[in-house]
């Protein structure tokens, strides 16, 4: 009955009864070995993470990875809790291990992707992207990512290819669809843009802050302040702590002549994303506040 719980681990409920029916075989020893009481840990661990027990879930992720290095689930959930604190070096050496581990996981290499461009090895996540599309060329995530290096380094065409590549795999994604129309606009296509970000706004999950936060920086780039002002409030009542929109706010209120309130935010976005000024200006060609 508990093993079975412990299996079990999905949002919600089962989630917390899998936390306990985990932590009951830990604390009872009744994994047989290393390995088993490893995997033990991993799924209490991501239990924890659905849970909200951020600190657990580390500290059980740290465990398994000290009973068996050889699980690359413990690996690969470490990793994931490295980026999330902003620890990406820590988590580019879990990322490695995988993948020397296990050189077919393309999402892994999707991860270790994402790890490499924001420590700035562009071309190393390039080359996890493109081993990962030719690996599973059916996932769309790959795409959107490549698109989105294609974008920074102003390859329109390939990156306008790979937008289209991933929105054929899944043709309602408002992250991709967001993403389409800062390049469009970029490049004078401004009515296309407008009909994406609109419906990339349709299709945004309620929680997702990022096409309302890039549709008010391109707003702030038309020079529609209004719109900017509200865009930006409604996605930070969304995600009050949404680093590139708290950015945006204090170019926005910088522009107002509210310096305060400019500095307030500029202080909570690089609190949130230490880099997020430079990542508005490669997102949307924003200066600073």
């Amino acid at each position: 009955m508990q093993e079975s719980a412990c299996e079990d681990v999905q949002p919600g409920p089962p989630a917390h009864a899998a936390e306990a029916a985990c932590s009951f075989l830990l604390d009872n020893d009744i994994p047989a070995g290393p390995a088993e009481r490893a995997r033990i840990l991993v799924n209490r661990g991501v239990a924890r993470t659905l849970t909200g027990a951020i600190d657990g879930a580390g500290a059980d992720f740290d465990a398994a990875v000290a009973l068996d290095p050889a699980n690359l689930h413990a690996r690969s959930n470490r990793a994931a809790m490295a980026v999330g604190r902003g620890d990406h070096e820590a988590a580019l050496a879990d990322l490695d291990a995988v993948i020397a581990a296990n050189p077919d996981f393309p999402l892994a290499q999707l991860s270790r992707a994402r790890v490499r461009r924001a420590l700035g090895d562009r071309d190393g996540a390039r080359s996890d992207l493109d081993a990962a599309i030719e690996a599973a060329p059916m996932l769309f995530e790959h795409y959107a990512l490549r698109g989105d290096l294609r974008r920074e380094e102003a390859d329109v065409g390939g990156a306008m290819a790979d937008y289209e590549a991933a929105l054929r795999r899944q043709p309602v994604n408002a992250y991709v669809r967001t993403n389409r129309a800062v390049l469009l606009f970029h490049i004078g296509a401004r009515r296309q843009a407008a009909e994406e970000i609109e419906r990339a706004l349709d299709e945004a999950p309620p929680g997702d802050p990022w096409p309302l936060a890039a549709s008010a920086g391109l707003a702030l780039l038309a020079g529609d302040i209004g719109r900017a002002e509200a865009e930006l409030a409604a996605a930070l009542e969304r995600a009050p702590r949404d680093a590139m929109a708290l950015h945006l706010r204090a170019i926005l209120r910088a522009r107002l002549g509210d310096g305060q309130g400019s500095r307030a935010d500029a202080a909570a976005a690089r609190a949130g994303q230490p880099d997020i000024a430079q990542a508005a200006e490669i997102v949307f060609g924003l200066g600073p506040p």
